[in-house]
């Protein structure tokens, strides 16, 4: 990444590239379980970092002392492209980078001392630059050995110095021809030996349960250990520059490692009034961001209150109305049921006086046809009167025409009565 940087692909200061880092890192420390503050506190001190390493590559860029890197990203690319398993290069990454690393402060340091010093061949016999093939080779197996044997960093680095000079008189011995001498006070092999005895130390402090109070939390003391190491190589990379004989006693170049260190000095100084500077600005905008959050807090509180104030109402008014239709369907109930009980005693009512006139009207019927046969039997015992009477009448004038000589006779009177009784049946009847 910072390889492109460099090539102009990343402008120097971009407010939105930098956002969008501390945003994509502040999501990635959250994932991981961190809260808001820590996360974007996490943020900003890595940032800063990445900013420091970004100068100090610019100056390096300048320098010509970035080759390196891109040899190695080289290599990478080239090893993806020929199928290397990840977990491969992974493993073999510090091997390489340490190998490539040596290689070019060593051939960078020869050039720009080459310019300074002019030395005749036969009074500096050193040894000739070492072979990354073999380099690599050489730090794998010290690496093992260290594993295996569980030595401290102090056996470890009187062993790497033995192997050194005992390595240097073998390679003199090989080779009779001359070379500029070459500016290091410890091989790179050394190097990676003592990264990795550091790193392994690191690690055993940090992973440690009983940290003293006194040095701090666990984070702190990252921070404390990531920092030393960014001095140190910083100093090895600029400051140690020497030579060394075959016995190993170094030749003196204070004139040029002092004022390389001078320089490392003043850019650590400006580094640092920046570091101080970005932190100030840091805990201003966290203060800033503390407040405007405690703000939308306290917003979002008066806001979920309202909310909460207005849901209780809504509910209420629903209720009130649910009271009042239930009230309302009640009423219309009840009003149903007396319009029901009206309409049956109506109807009951209606039925009673159908009965009523039914009844009246058979009663009448039943007295017009007693009426009527009253006056048929009327008219009939009037007919037989009458009949009677003619009859009578005739009899009578029968009964004058004939003069009875002594009076009238017993069967004559005896017949009168029967038909008065005959007259009065009909009336009995009725």
């Amino acid at each position: 990444m910072y390889l492109d940087i460099i090539d102009g692909q990343q402008p120097d200061e971009d407010e939105t590239f930098d956002e969008t880092s501390k945003i994509s890192l502040r999501d990635i420390l959250e994932k991981t379980g961190f809260d808001m503050n820590q996360a974007n506190k996490a943020a900003t001190i890595i940032q800063a970092a990445f900013r420091g390493h970004y100068t100090k590559m610019l100056v390096a860029e300048s320098q010509g002392k970035i080759q390196w890197q891109r040899a190695l990203i080289n290599t990478l690319n080239i090893m993806k492209k020929a199928g290397v398993p990840q977990e491969e290069i992974i493993k073999s990454l510090p091997t390489i980078q340490a190998a490539y690393r040596g290689y070019y402060i060593n051939r960078n340091l020869k050039m720009q001392m080459s310019e300074d010093q002019e030395v005749s061949k036969e009074e500096e016999m050193h040894d000739p630059i070492i072979d990354p093939g073999q380099s690599i080779q050489a730090v794998a197996w010290l690496e093992m050995i260290y594993e295996d044997s569980r030595s401290t960093i102090e056996i470890m680095n009187q062993a790497a110095i033995v192997i050194q000079r005992a390595y240097k008189k073998h390679r003199i011995r090989r080779t009779s021809f001359s070379i500029q001498k070459v500016i290091s006070s410890r091989s790179f092999v050394v190097e990676g030996i003592l990264d990795i005895l550091r790193q392994s130390a690191f690690d055993k402090v940090i992973s440690r349960d009983d940290i003293p109070k006194d040095l701090g939390t666990r984070e702190d003391l990252k921070k404390a250990i990531e920092l030393l190491q960014k001095i140190y190589k910083d100093r090895l990379r600029n400051v140690k520059i020497s030579t060394e004989d075959v016995t190993g006693e170094p030749i003196k170049t204070e004139e040029k490692g002092n004022k390389l260190e001078e320089q490392v000095e003043e850019e650590q100084k400006v580094q640092e009034e920046e570091e101080e500077k970005e932190e100030k600005h840091e805990e201003e905008r966290e203060e800033e961001e503390e407040q405007e959050e405690e703000e939308k807090e306290e917003e979002e509180e008066q806001e979920e209150e309202e909310k909460e104030e207005e849901k209780e109402q809504e509910e209420e008014e629903k209720e009130e109305e649910k009271e009042q239709e239930e009230e309302k369907k009640e009423e219309e109930k009840e009003q149903e049921e007396e319009k029901k009980e009206k309409e049956q005693e109506v109807k009951q009512e209606v039925e009673q006086e159908v009965e009523q006139e039914a009844e009246q009207e058979a009663e009448q019927e039943v007295e017009q046809e007693v009426e009527q046969e009253v006056e048929q039997e009327k008219e009939e015992i009037e007919k037989q009167e009458e009949e009677q009477e003619k009859e009578e009448e005739e009899e009578e004038q029968e009964e004058e025409q004939e003069v009875p000589r002594e009076g009238t006779s017993a069967n004559d009177t005896a017949g009168l009565p029967l038909k008065l009784e005959f007259l009065k049946a009909p009336l009995d009847r009725i």
